[in-house]
């Protein structure tokens, strides 16, 4: 069964010592900066560290989550270690990414937005462009892109990440 979210413990201790080390007198302009750091931390934004955030900036908790939750790229919930996004801008899709996202889904049995049972891989929305259009359809493995891919090479990409279990891992 695919998962979402979870309420984990989140030791905030690092999240202070982001908010600290940030520095600026606009709390709004420096809420996305804290935010992206701490996703760096943790692999997504923690609702207690959100809750921490908005009121050390003194930024009302609605108009903190109404500004973060309109960015795709911020996570509010735990991802897998190995994190997948087929690209479905204009050329991807005109070009096969919805068959391509549809196989990801069917090898790994989970849809957009979930992980595996394991934790290991999430299907991330992309429903924009990731930008290299001429390449497409693409797909962004964590920080490695993968070009005119088609339904048997994710499959073995898929599989190439199974097997070696610390390869493509965070």
């Amino acid at each position: 069964m695919p998962t979402k979210a979870t309420n984990q413990v989140v030791d905030l201790s690092k999240v202070e010592e982001i908010i600290d080390r940030t520095v600026g007198d606009n709390p709004y302009e420096l809420m996305l900066p804290i935010v992206q750091a701490v996703q760096e931390e943790y692999g997504y934004v923690p609702e207690a560290a959100t809750d921490l955030i908005a009121g050390k900036l003194g930024i009302p908790v609605s108009k903190f989550y109404g500004i973060i939750t309109f960015y795709s790229d911020i996570r509010l919930e735990p991802t897998g270690a190995i994190q997948i996004q087929v690209c479905d801008g204009s050329s991807c899709h005109v070009l096969g990414a919805e068959a391509i996202r549809k196989a990801v889904e069917r090898k790994l049995g989970i849809a957009i937005d979930e992980t595996t049972p394991d934790g290991r891989f999430t299907l991330i929305p992309a429903d924009y462009c990731i930008g290299a259009c001429d390449l497409g359809p693409l797909v962004k493995i964590n920080d490695t892109f993968y070009g005119k891919v088609t339904v048997g090479q994710i499959q073995a990409i898929i599989d190439g990440l199974r097997e070696n279990r610390n390869e493509g891992e965070q």
